[in-house]
């Protein structure tokens, strides 16, 4: 390598290292994320205390630098928590010691980063054997920096350091040392580590490293033996061994003496906590009966299964999300591993070890997947695949030729359009509902699916259920006001829809509030567009049914196989009112979406009813609500839904003296569930009596919501009855509209009031 491109490197090397001594932690959000805590904790621990227990002056350290409520604080305890320690793997934080005791929690981003120039440092070597210095150089810097290993720099977590560890460990097992190494400087370090009959063990000592913090990269030796086996180098294949099994009775031995186990994941009862305070601890001791043990968790129990939780039909969905889901897809978040494949392929793929190597990456991935199904992309914490962001340096050591060269340029471009906004912005964007996702909602991502396996773990995202579907989309585009579903104007926003079985059509309501909207729907192969004109204040209301076709079969919890379809709403403009419930002007409305279901469920006969004996008072003062005690029964062969925008209640109808009706609004009373053929109903349902006294027939009725009153299908329902209304009495107090005298139920009227939904703080689980 040229003196000016090793003067570059070097530039570049020391302001990448110090510029994060001057930034500021943890980011956004503003509160340390997944395990950060416990991790930074035990370097300071170790620094100041020489011991892992967590105790007050900890969390005191703690709030010193960052005085903010952490979420989850991981401890563990051997006897009811008398005493308690950090419940992670150490071996990170130790090495990391020295910075954290000088600069805090910046030295230990200081130390990430060095880590990952290192991991840089080794592949530009590796490369170097086979390409010119320059451009080794430059596809090991595109192939790091350019995916969410960089991101992972600025936690506080292991990532960098297993990836790292990884890296050595696979330099030390593929590439042959070079005579041609400069005998001055790194050339001469890397010589003197490198080469020697100790070689092998100083690969398997790095291995280790990683194992203690996530056994599973255990996978990546079959490789590093194959490959002195292959040479015949039946001794280093024993010495590699006996290397990494050295360091994994160091690291047990020191974790021993430090906290009295082997490792935090066994024998030790494990909780993430939440520390409001460093004046206590947050967990108080637990009391045992005399002569019995307090139960332990073992940590590993994730790992140790004797059978995956998961399907066949489960890997192969998460397979697909592993390899371009947008939030954890591997060829998303390090875009050089695909171009690193074609590479390989292109001019190594004779080399037996390498294959090997390419198996055992992704045999770590299916291990996590098969596993730990719900988690296995990292947990409430995480950027793309935390889990595997520490394998991928296995895909560089695939490579040998970088032929032809503008395979580079082609890498780098696909780099900025796809980990540009996530490079420039580690900390986390500033955006509505702030998410350490925000880089998703960028239009390359968008093309991507959506993990709906996953969709419980992914922060930014928001469900809701109608019509025995469900609905999926992002809330930052979206409120869930009761079975509606209100999206922002003048964009598109996408849903991911899950049904139980395929669809033959699929009814929706659309409710427009803004003058001269375009309403464009589409849900599967079908399409309707909407045109608005003048709408009346109260908004315009339209029906539209779609024939989506056979959508996509999908594996959603563990067994049941549901599909999926995309759902998309793009209106032209929108319209701001205000939040009935607070009066606060913040959304602009673009419409508001509701599903009522299938026209099969819609156009079913439900709409028979057997009355039972009803309560009915003679007399009602007007303008106000009494009581009903209604009884009746399902007499038709349908359930009545319970649930949904179409669902069944119970409300009423006034008529005159003439029998002509009363135009007020009918409160709801809910039955609050489903009611099978024959079911019986027994409830206390609100009546507002008319505003003016007289004599009036009370017609009491269901009413399917959203579609039709009982009364449209059958229009003798109706259970009928005189009421008198007298005037209000001179001098009586007020009643709120729709208020009831006791009874305990719920009434609502048609037009209920929105609730103010407010952003959520994610990102607070562990692994």
């Amino acid at each position: 390598m040229s003196r000016p491109v090793l003067l570059v490197l070097v530039c570049l090397s020391l302001f990448l290292v110090l510029f994060p001594l001057a930034v500021g932690k943890p980011g956004l959000p503003t509160h340390l994320k997944a395990d950060e805590a416990a991790y930074y904790l035990m370097s300071l621990s170790l620094a100041r205390d020489h011991d892992l227990r967590c105790e007050t002056k900890d969390l005191h350290r703690l709030y010193d630098e960052f005085p903010v409520d952490v979420r989850n604080l991981i401890l563990s305890s051997p006897d009811g928590w008398k005493t308690v320690y950090f419940a992670k793997p150490y071996v990170y934080s130790l090495l990391a010691m020295p910075f954290a005791a000088l600069f805090g929690a910046n030295g230990m981003v200081a130390f990430n980063m060095a880590l990952l120039l290192l991991a840089v440092a080794l592949a530009t070597v590796y490369l170097s054997r086979f390409n010119p210095g320059w451009l080794a150089a430059l596809y090991a810097g595109g192939f790091f920096f350019l995916s969410h290993a960089f991101a992972y720099v600025f936690w506080i977590q292991p990532e960098v350091f297993n990836l790292t560890a990884i890296t050595l460990a696979l330099y030390l097992g593929f590439h042959v040392p070079s005579e041609s190494l400069p005998a001055t400087g790194l050339g001469r370090f890397l010589r003197r580590v490198t080469a020697g009959s100790l070689r092998p063990a100083w690969s398997g000592a790095a291995l280790a490293l990683a194992v203690y913090n996530k056994p599973p990269y255990l996978l990546l030796a079959v490789p590093l033996v194959g490959a002195q086996i292959l040479r015949r180098r039946f001794r280093a294949a024993g010495t590699w061994a006996a290397g990494m099994a050295l360091m994994g009775l160091i690291l047990a031995g020191l974790a021993v003496m430090w906290t009295g186990h082997p490792t935090a994941y066994l024998g030790m009862a494990r909780r993430g906590v939440m520390v409001t305070t460093p004046l206590s601890m947050p967990i108080a001791e637990v009391a045992a009966p005399p002569g019995v043990t307090p139960p332990n968790t073992a940590g590993w129990d994730w790992i140790m299964q004797l059978a995956p939780y998961g399907t066949f039909s489960a890997l192969t969905e998460d397979i697909q999300y592993f390899l371009w889901g947008r939030h954890v897809g591997i060829l998303l978040y390090a875009p050089f591993l695909l171009f690193s494949l074609v590479l390989f392929l292109r001019h190594a793929r004779g080399s037996l070890e390498r294959w090997l190597l390419l198996a055992s990456a992704l045999g770590v991935g299916v291990y996590f997947m098969l596993f730990i199904t719900f988690n296995w992309h990292g947990g409430g914490g995480f950027v793309g695949n935390r889990y595997f962001v520490s394998v991928i340096p296995a895909f560089i050591f695939l490579v040998t030729r970088i032929d032809p060269p503008w395979l580079t340029a082609l890498a780098y471009a696909a780099g900025g359009l796809l980990m540009g906004p996530l490079v420039f912005t580690p900390f986390g964007a500033p955006v509505p509902f702030p998410t350490l996702q925000a880089h998703t909602r960028s239009l390359p991502f968008r093309w991507f699916p959506l993990e709906m396996s996953l969709r419980g773990n992914i922060p930014g995202y928001r469900g809701t259920s109608a019509g025995g579907a469900s609905f999926v989309g992002r809330e930052d585009l979206f409120r869930r006001v009761r079975d509606e579903m209100w999206c922002v104007g003048a964009t598109t926003v996408e849903f991911a829809m899950l049904a139980p079985g395929k669809l033959d059509t699929a009814v929706f309501r659309v409710r427009d509030l803004a003058r001269g909207n375009r309403v464009e729907l589409r849900l599967g192969n079908a399409r309707h567009v909407l045109d608005f004109g003048d709408v009346p204040p109260e908004g315009e209301t339209r029906d539209v049914e779609f024939q989506p076709g056979p959508g996509y079969k999908l594996r959603t919890d563990y067994e049941a196989q549901r599909t999926l379809y995309t759902l998309t709403v793009k209106t032209s403009t929108g319209e701001k009112p205000a939040w009935r419930s607070s009066g606060r002007d913040n959304f602009y409305l673009g419409a508001v979406v509701t599903y009522l279901g299938t026209r099969a469920d819609l156009d079913k006969d439900i709409y028979a009813v057997k009355w039972g004996a009803m309560e009915v008072p003679a007399t009602a003062v007007a303008g106000r609500p009494f009581t009903v005690l209604t009884r009746l029964s399902n007499a038709s062969r349908e359930v009545w839904p319970g649930a949904g925008a179409a669902h069944v209640n119970l409300s009423y109808h006034w008529f005159d003296a003439a029998d002509k009706p009363i135009g007020s609004a009918a409160l709801r009373t809910p039955i609050g569930h489903e009611v099978r053929p024959a079911g019986v109903v027994a409830i206390a349902q609100t009546v507002v009596a008319p505003e003016q006294p007289g004599r009036y027939t009370l017609a009491v009725e269901p009413i399917l919501e959203n579609v039709r009153w009982f009364s449209e299908r059958r229009p003798d329902i109706a259970y009928r009855t005189v009421v008198e209304v007298t005037a209000v009495p001179p001098g009586a107090a007020p009643v709120a509209d729709g208020g009831a005298p006791g009874a305990g139920h719920r009434a609502r009227r048609d037009t209920d009031e929105a609730e103010t939904p407010g952003p959520r703080d994610d990102e607070s689980g562990g692994d």
